[in-house]
């Protein structure tokens, strides 16, 4: 269940990732990416502008296709959250 992410501390990270890679520390944006997935769960796809909640370090929860969410068919892709940062 992706309803206990906390968007405000999440698009937090993620503006500060991009600020990082933005001005060439990208070990510093590594390291962000990293407490992302590690600590919230969260996986960020920089070339589609999303992340998506529910991801974890052996990549349960990361599958895509095209850039694209797979549905599972009952409308609600699967309980799981996928956003765009309003930093991106």
């Amino acid at each position: 269940d992706s309803s206990s992410v906390d968007l405000e501390t999440v698009n937090s990270l993620i503006a500060a990732r991009l600020q990082a890679r933005k001005t060439g520390q990208f070990e510093e944006a590594d390291g962000i990416r990293d407490d992302l997935l590690k600590i919230h769960g969260v996986s960020v796809w920089d070339r589609e502008k999303t992340w998506r909640s529910g991801c974890s370090e052996s990549g349960s929860g990361m599958r895509r296709s095209g850039g694209r969410e797979q549905s599972s068919g009952r409308g609600d892709r699967g309980g799981r959250r996928t956003r765009e940062p309003k930093d991106f």
